[in-house]
């Protein structure tokens, strides 16, 4: 956010009005951080105590730092464990179902954990436990949540793009002062395919807070299934024979492609768009003339955006669409992690 406001003043205007468009961004920041301080102390101060466990899973920071599928490892696991498990999230710019994109993915992929759309995180928890006996709650982007007392606070961090420049919104990608880190009881570091040591990233998060657990995870692909028919499944070795396109609408797209790339599966064109995007006709378009362009066969996307791409996908005749599914594999502190969550229930 904050680099293109500043290229794009570097870029038209030169050197003494892109100075001025910083300074004014800096200036927009500080206050913006101000007024995170003070509103979350005065939040926290009056947090109220839902009647379960409340596990919150958020990021500091603006932007994609694989939450999604850290929240359905966690549901996926206490739900082994016996917990009845809800999570809460705010579902955010809703159409599958009105839900939303990810609490729409959650719920085909959990059966069995409620998950409840409610920009009222409290009135969403009572509706968990009262309507659906809920004793485990889940918090999606639940790190600003500071109106709620957490049992649990899990801060996901991206490796490549930990704190962008440092700044708050909107001069950076901060969404709260670096100092909010220590709330957090575990650090789950994401996206660090690629990045051979994470030891000064670990070492700075325990310089803010020495107690917080630090646990590496990476995006593991678990499998391709065609858009058209989701029973049907993709072998690598099909999409690794021609080269492909990449569509997604998702917070990091360069992740999405470095994973796609670790199994040898030629990239042509990849078609980036905002997080959340809804797709139109008009994006269809742009992406058959860019496949017809480079010959391309195959389009790999994300769940997140499957449902929709299925929307219009058919209507543009796109040439086949294949999933990536994917799941979030924990490499490094895997016992000390799942040791920490079920200390939770054992008081």
């Amino acid at each position: 956010m904050a680099t293109y406001f500043e290229n794009l003043a570097t870029d038209r205007v030169g050197g003494g009005v892109a100075f001025f468009v910083k300074a004014f961004l800096w200036l927009l920041s500080l206050v913006y951080g101000l007024i995170v301080v003070v509103v979350s102390g005065v939040c926290c101060a009056k947090a109220v105590a839902l009647k379960a466990s409340v596990i919150s899973i958020g990021n500091i920071t603006w932007g994609g730092t694989g939450k999604t599928p850290l929240v359905e490892l966690l549901a996926r696991f206490l739900q082994c464990k016996g917990r009845k498990v809800a999570v809460l999230t705010r579902g955010y710019k809703r159409h599958m179902s009105e839900m939303g994109d990810e609490p729409y993915m959650l719920s085909q992929k959990l059966p069995g954990v409620e998950i409840i759309v409610n920009r009222d995180r409290i009135r969403g928890a009572a509706e968990a436990v009262h309507a659906h006996g809920a004793d485990t709650l889940i918090l999606d982007d639940g790190l600003q949540q500071w109106r709620i007392r957490k049992d649990m606070e899990i801060v996901t961090i991206d490796a490549g793009n930990p704190f962008g420049n440092g700044s708050m919104i909107p001069r950076g990608i901060l969404r709260e002062p670096l100092g909010a880190l220590e709330r957090a009881d575990i650090f789950v570091l994401t996206n660090t395919d690629g990045i051979a040591d994470c030891g000064i990233l670990k070492a700075r998060l325990a310089a803010f807070n020495p107690k917080g657990i630090i646990v590496v995870a990476r995006h593991k692909p678990a499998g391709f299934f065609m858009l058209s028919d989701p029973s049907k499944s993709c072998t690598v070795e099909r999409l690794q024979s021609k080269p492909v396109a990449l569509v997604s609408g998702i917070g990091n797209p360069d992740s999405f492609r470095r994973v796609i790339e670790r199994m040898q599966i030629p990239v042509a064109r990849a078609f980036e768009f905002p997080d959340h995007h809804r797709y139109s006709k008009a994006d269809m378009r742009a992406v058959m003339e860019g496949v017809r362009q480079n010959n391309i066969e195959t389009i790999i996307t994300t769940e997140k955006d499957a449902d929709k791409l299925r929307l219009c996908a058919a209507e543009a005749a796109l040439p086949d669409i294949v999933v990536l599914r994917v799941s979030l594999e924990i490499i490094e502190n895997e016992e000390q992690f799942y040791s920490r969550l079920l200390s939770l229930y054992s008081a």
